[in-house]
């Protein structure tokens, strides 16, 4: 449902992440959060009238976004070369 909301080309606000998910505010950032951490490009854009709105780089409408593995693929070439 995350992924969905953000793979739009407009993004969405936590207001609408925590509506969809019924999520707390810190939830909701520590989900975006994991994202990132699991590769995802998460762009943060901010609006007219003061909105933050929080979507996927590169993402297209329809398009299911996908993680950014080249920071999990260096992270694996470095292990096996140590």
């Amino acid at each position: 449902m995350i992924l969905a909301l953000l793979g739009r080309s407009e993004g969405a606000s936590i207001e609408e992440l925590m509506e969809a998910t019924g999520w707390l505010t810190h939830t909701t950032r520590a989900e975006l959060t994991r994202l990132r951490q699991r590769g995802y490009a998460v762009e943060r854009c901010q609006e007219a009238g003061n909105t933050t709105t929080y979507r996927i780089a590169g993402s297209r409408q329809g398009d299911a976004p996908q993680p950014d593995r080249t920071k999990e693929l260096r992270r694996r070439g470095k292990a096996r070369a140590a």
